[in-house]
């Protein structure tokens, strides 16, 4: 995956985070999906470049949602 190789190469890529936490939200891996969100809000080393708050309060949510279904197995 293409997304792994980018914050293999840089950590603090925020939207690589957010994008492979929505591939792990979609194929059901909640865990790793929680993980990617979390690295994504905390912006990385470039958090000019981590998103709006448009999509950092649909991130919340998400976390949320997926904390609450983790604790609910």
């Amino acid at each position: 995956m293409l997304l792994k190789k980018a914050i293999a190469i840089n950590p603090g890529y925020a939207d690589a985070h957010l994008n492979i936490a929505a591939a792990y939200e979609r194929t059901g891996d909640a865990q790793n999906a929680l993980a990617h969100y979390k690295l994504y809000l905390d912006g990385g080393n470039t958090p000019e470049l981590s998103g709006d708050m448009e999509t950092k309060t649909d991130v919340r949510e998400k976390i949320s949602a997926l904390t609450n279904a983790l604790s609910l197995k």
